[in-house]
């Protein structure tokens, strides 16, 4: 099971919950993301295969690990300009 973007959100969620509180609970984090619940329950899983949680706390050295990845995963810069091949869709529709 790979991990997906939203398992780093939901784990850098639960470590500033951890920081400010000193625990976290599922529910505090599906508060702050305002997440479904299933979406929320198979991406704890997700960080539990991938031991970033342990137990009821946060690994800061796999989480850590993490941080180089972000550019990939949320790219900083957008080019709505620029014309990409495949089936258009949203702005780049011709109908809108």
């Amino acid at each position: 099971m790979a991990l997906q973007s939203v398992d780093l959100v939901v784990a850098l969620a639960a470590a500033r919950t951890e920081a400010r509180q000193g625990d976290w609970k599922p529910a505090d984090v599906q508060r702050a993301l305002d997440l479904p619940w299933s979406t929320l329950d198979r991406s704890l899983a997700r960080l539990r295969r991938a031991a970033i949680l342990r137990g009821a706390h946060v690994s800061r050295v796999a989480l850590a690990s993490l941080l180089p990845v972000l550019r990939y995963l949320f790219p900083l810069e957008v080019d709505v300009t620029r014309t990409e091949v495949g089936v258009p869709t949203g702005y780049a529709s011709a109908a809108l």
